[in-house]
């Protein structure tokens, strides 16, 4: 507890004397503190807006010019909790302090949070409250340089005048969503901050989520905070410890003023979105229709060509409404696609070139990923599966046709602004953290899910961002490390079987599909999901993985080591769809293999090895001119179909998975597992080939 020698001309004062400013949120604490115990003070207001903070008299009550400042019979405290604290003991009824080791040290912790977040709440309401109002001119620094023993409030003043970077006001936006998210944790099942009985915690953190509501702090996610919030302002002392200190400027100039903010792209939520809103042509329109209305009545005539001013007028209109709407689009949509934390890291298996395995190194000190986005979903990762595409991408696969995908996605990429690049596309583990928006998952929920290419920070870290369409709940009768083995593998097939395919619960009976590479990941997940819905399957593998296979439902097996899968299949009747999974040396012998109206799905497209190789035009160019030769002959002499098919998440896919795995019908088949330290170990097994499943990534966390 702080206190300090009483200023000479206090000493023999008797009674409860404040010394506080009306907007201090350290202030409003202790008024609603007093209120609460019933107790007559006096009040002494220290207006900081002009300064008295620095005047002789009131830095002989507190040298450092801070308020509040509690003067009872001699005794001067400082400090608002320490106030508070002095003020139960001296007023212990109504208590309002827990009398319990296990409570009073629940109350602390809340109380130090608080304390933690006074800073960054000052220098919030400085930048989106008080903004310029809040500014010191020269000469009211220099007093505070000359008056005040502590340095601090001087350099806090000096800072805002010069501008706070934008690193240092994202961290201060970041710690608040860190405390209202552990708010509304400890709220959501309590009435109270310290459980079911009002107390001190209350008090001490409604000041701050007051202060939130007026800057227009984005609270959608924190519903009990929020429901919380509402009861704490019906209290008496909540009404005359704050609201009737506030005037005009709390009660109607901030909240206009911080709404037109929002809706123009400059408050809290835009500035951490890393919005940059232009309203110059929607300005620009807007004058020039002002001056055609005014001074263009009779029309223009342009090239000898007559405008009148109605259709000079209506052209203006749409033009108008055009850049406004674009404009208001920019300032209210995230500008990245997804956001990392400037507090928190991780580790995660990250690739910091395209040298291939001599790329990869685990990174200890990654940065967390935020649920900014309103959709964002932040999976706290158990395991993370290996797929072949992790191996190219690590080698630059595709890295000239997903660095335009990512730059249209607002993703880093292209002179090495992808890296590092956290490999895995697939994972397992339990939400950590919601966006604003997100409906169908709370935190705690176990999920699964598989991210898109163009997603630089991948699944293989301690957590991952996904969109809330990528994400599903896992089935609950498999680990997650089972579960991590499923969701790419899952997607791809889909892709291919049922969006190219046509393949599904309805129209896959008795159909014959032939499935190249039965072992592998891919092929162990194709198998299942055809038996599951009553079709054919013919596969070919190795002779040490005929068992496998066959376990899995397959009806015909080729082994490829002893018999060649065109002769074998020559003479049987012809499939309807083939499951290309090894590329264009398979191609042609397996399109012999379909029957007039038969498709044959390829997950080796050549357009990322083509552009690649030849830049974007020109390996569009050769890529499509391929596919063409293969396309066309097939479908006008043979009426067969042929289309490349393309991984795409999807949290609707997988909750079909979900039911399917949740009911036997298909069955995670994982050949090995490593530990996080031992990821190259993984990578460079996947790489050997001839799996026999999926190698998975169990995740330290």
């Amino acid at each position: 507890m702080v206190f300090i020698d009483t200023a000479e001309h206090f000493r023999g004062v008797k009674g409860l004397h404040l010394f506080h400013f009306s907007g201090s949120n350290c202030s409003q604490k202790v008024r609603i503190y007093l209120e609460e115990k019933g107790l007559d003070w006096v009040s002494h207001h220290v207006d900081l807006k002009k300064g008295e903070n620095c005047t002789d008299d009131f830095v002989q009550i507190n040298p450092k010019g801070l308020v509040p400042v509690l003067i009872h019979d001699g005794v001067t405290v400082t400090e608002s909790n320490d106030i508070m604290e002095y003020l139960e003991e001296k007023f212990p009824d109504p208590p309002l302090q827990p009398k319990t080791g296990s409570e009073r040290e629940s109350t602390k912790k809340w109380l130090k949070l608080v304390a933690d977040v006074q800073r960054p709440i000052k220098y919030l309401t400085f930048k989106f409250l008080f903004g310029k109002l809040g500014s010191k001119n020269e000469e009211s620094l220099q007093k505070l340089s000359q008056k005040l023993a502590d340095r601090d409030l001087f350099e806090f003043y000096t800072s805002q005048k010069e501008g706070f970077p934008q690193e240092i006001i994202l961290e201060k936006i970041e710690m608040t969503h860190g405390a209202l998210q552990q708010l509304e944790e400890r709220l959501s099942d309590n009435q109270w901050i310290d459980g079911d009985v009002f107390s001190i915690a209350d008090i001490a953190v409604v000041v701050n989520v007051h202060r939130y509501k007026l800057m227009n702090f984005p609270m959608a996610k924190y519903p009990h905070v929020l429901e919380w919030y509402k009861r704490m302002r019906t209290r008496r002392s909540f009404q005359r410890g704050i609201l009737e200190y506030e005037g005009m400027l709390q009660t109607t100039v901030f909240p206009l003023l911080n709404s037109i903010d929002s809706f123009l792209g400059y408050g809290v939520q835009a500035y951490e979105w890393r919005v940059q809103p232009s309203w110059t042509k929607p300005i620009v329109a807007l004058f020039l229709l002002l001056i055609s209305y005014f001074f263009l009545s009779n029309g223009v005539n342009f090239l000898g060509l007559s405008v009148s001013q109605p259709i000079i007028l209506g052209l203006l209109v749409v033009v108008l409404y055009s850049t406004f709407k674009s404009a208001y689009l920019k300032a209210h949509t995230p500008a990245l696609h997804s956001y990392q934390s400037a507090l928190k890291s991780m580790k995660a298996v990250v690739a910091v070139d395209y040298r291939g395995k001599e790329s990869m190194k685990i990174d200890l000190q990654h940065p967390q990923p935020q649920a900014v986005c309103p959709d964002d979903v932040i999976i706290k990762v158990k395991a993370a599966s290996v797929n072949p595409i992790d191996l190219r991408m690590r080698s630059g696969y595709g890295r000239v046709m997903l660095g335009v995908i990512r730059r249209k996605s607002k993703i880093p990429s292209g002179g090495g602004k992808e890296f590092p690049m956290i490999l895995g596309r697939d994972c397992s583990g339990v939400i950590a953290a919601v966006g604003s928006g997100v409906k169908k998952f709370k935190v705690g929920d176990e999920v699964w899910a598989a991210v898109h290419f163009k997603q630089t920070k991948g699944t293989m870290a301690e957590y991952v961002v996904a969109k809330e369409s990528e994400v599903a709940k896992k089935p609950q009768n498999i680990s997650h490390v089972e579960a991590a083995s499923i969701p790419y593998v899952a997607l791809t097939t889909w892709s291919a079987l049922v969006n190219v395919g046509k393949l599904g619960p309805e129209s896959c009976q008795d159909k014959r599909v032939l499935i190249h590479a039965g072992t592998g990941g891919i092929g162990t997940f194709a198998i299942q999901l055809v038996k599951a819905w009553g079709g054919h399957v013919t596969t070919t593998c190795a002779t040490d993985g005929v068992s496998l296979v066959t376990s899995l439902g397959a009806d015909e097996v080729i082994d490829y080591k002893t018999e060649n899968y065109e002769t074998k299949l020559a003479g049987q009747s012809k499939f309807d769809v083939v499951y290309d999974t090894l590329g264009p040396s398979f191609q042609q012998g397996s399109l012999n293999l379909l029957k007039k109206g038969g498709v044959m799905a390829s997950i080796m497209p050549t357009i990322m090895l083509y552009t690649d190789q030849s830049g974007l035009l020109l390996g569009a160019i050769r890529s499509l001119t391929g596919l063409a030769r293969i396309v066309l002959p097939q479908r006008i002499l043979h009426g067969r179909t042929f289309k490349w098919a393309f991984f795409n998440p999807s949290g609707v896919v997988l909750e079909t998975v979900t039911e399917l795995v949740e009911q036997g019908k298909i069955k995670p088949v994982v050949e090995k597992t490593f530990s996080m330290a031992d990821a190259d170990l993984a990578f460079s097994h996947v790489e050997e080939g001839h799996s026999r499943g999926k190698t998975v990534v169990a995740i330290d966390n």
